[in-house]
């Protein structure tokens, strides 16, 4: 679990077959939260200290410039592809396509809307 923590905790998110908009962190600890033993392990403070500061760290990419690598419409895992405008509903964003990444200044801009 950590292995897959470290890998994603400074990639984007990106737009591969969603069947939903989130981040894929909660993929990774979602089933994990979901049992009693997981409950347990993230109510001890220790635990809960770290990965507060976890995704503190990951909140802090997802509003930094770097967090648009995936904001694009010429690859397959971006957010304005093809693809991803057959099955997301863009009429909710107010996007301006003639502008670097539709004039989103960070993923958390365009996820918050």
């Amino acid at each position: 679990m950590l292995a897959l923590i470290n890998k994603v905790l400074y990639t984007p998110p990106s737009y591969e077959n969603c069947t939903m908009i989130g981040v894929p962190i909660n993929a990774i600890l979602l089933e994990f939260m979901q049992t009693e033993n997981g409950r347990s392990f993230f109510s001890h403070p220790k635990v809960n200290q770290i990965f507060k500061d976890i995704l503190n760290d990951y909140g802090k990419m997802l509003q930094s410039p770097h967090s648009l690598k995936y904001m694009n419409t010429d690859s397959p895992k971006g957010w304005f592809s093809v693809e991803a405008y057959e099955k997301v509903d863009y009429s909710l964003y107010k996007c301006d396509p003639s502008l670097p990444h539709y004039g989103f200044q960070c993923w958390n801009d365009w996820f918050l809307r």
